[in-house]
């Protein structure tokens, strides 16, 4: 337990009489918004006491345990896994749907720091099997379609034929295992995933942009992400939630030793020629300078229904 959750704790008992005395005569809903409000201030004690107290209102009150969770990470990531675990099960009764894929980006986040390969790729499938389109025999030879059209003429060429709509919630999943599968030396399945979530990503990005700019058109990547990121929400989308340098230097990886260096060059230019500092800047231009296969993960083997080492 790292030490910080002990405050939580103590600050728990503390607030708890505080918060039932506050909270009598409220409906859940508005205690959990207390709870959210002193969360956001770091009066993470305070937040604690009012989401309990709303579960306790409440009963059934998946947002509440999802809360939990994020109060719990700071300081204790398994029984923060608990509370994302017990927010999936009462996905059904999320207020907004789409909620529940919160709950799962948050455990493969904490899967991913704990190094939990197994569960980490086990909620990212949990997340991918959700669209239904993917696994299509039809979706399956668009995939091998833009797959050949990378292959021969370049990232450019695959996004400006290419969108993929309506799609957004497994964008992120699926760049995710673009790293797992370059990881673990599946390099095919690592590149068709990263182009997956390429081409989403940037599918989402050029339709907010067209809000404001109803004639752009997708010219070259390093033009389109300068253009994106003029918007401060789009950078952030692409920043911070599909990692887009990290994403793209990752395919620059794989594709290196599936296709050759000179396609990898290409995409790993993107990243290292980039006017915007990322982690993932100098990894790429090392790679230029000096192409190398990462070390891989030790993960346990799928066998049948078994994992084994």
């Amino acid at each position: 337990m790292k030490p910080i959750i002990y405050a939580v704790i103590v600050l728990f008992f503390v607030s708890s009489r505080y918060g039932q005395a506050q909270t009598d005569n409220e409906p859940a809903w508005v205690i959990f918004e207390k709870a959210k409000a002193e969360y956001t201030k770091k009066e993470y004690g305070n937040a604690l006491s009012f989401c309990k107290a709303a579960i306790q209102k409440k009963g059934i009150f998946p947002e509440a345990e999802l809360l939990l969770g994020d109060i719990y990470r700071i300081s204790d990531n398994p029984i923060a896994i608990d509370y994302y675990k017990q927010a999936y099960e009462l996905k059904n009764f999320f207020e907004i749907p789409e909620d529940k894929y919160t709950v799962l980006y948050r455990m493969t986040d904490l899967y991913r720091e704990e190094k939990n390969y197994r569960e980490y790729s086990e909620t990212l499938r949990t997340i991918i099997e959700e669209d239904a389109d993917y696994y299509e025999e039809q979706f399956k030879r668009y995939r091998k379609e833009f797959y050949k059209i990378f292959f021969t003429d370049g990232l450019d060429r695959v996004l400006i034929l290419h969108r993929i709509e309506d799609s957004q919630f497994v964008v992120k999943a699926h760049a995710e295992y673009g790293w797992y599968y370059y990881k673990t030396g599946m390099y095919e399945d690592s590149i068709v995933h990263s182009l997956f979530a390429v081409v989403g990503a940037v599918t989402e990005a050029f339709g907010e942009i067209r809000r404001y700019q109803p004639l752009y058109f997708y010219t070259t990547m390093p033009a389109f992400i300068g253009d994106a990121f003029s918007y401060e929400h789009i950078r952030s989308y692409l920043e911070e939630d599909v990692r887009i340098f990290e994403l793209l230097y990752y395919l620059g990886c794989a594709v290196y030793v599936e296709i050759g260096y000179a396609r990898a060059k290409q995409i790993w230019s993107i990243v290292a020629e980039s006017p915007y500092q990322n982690n993932f800047k100098r990894r790429s231009q090392i790679q230029i300078q000096n192409p190398r296969v990462e070390e891989l993960l030790v993960v346990p083997k799928k066998s049948g229904y078994e994992w084994e080492f």
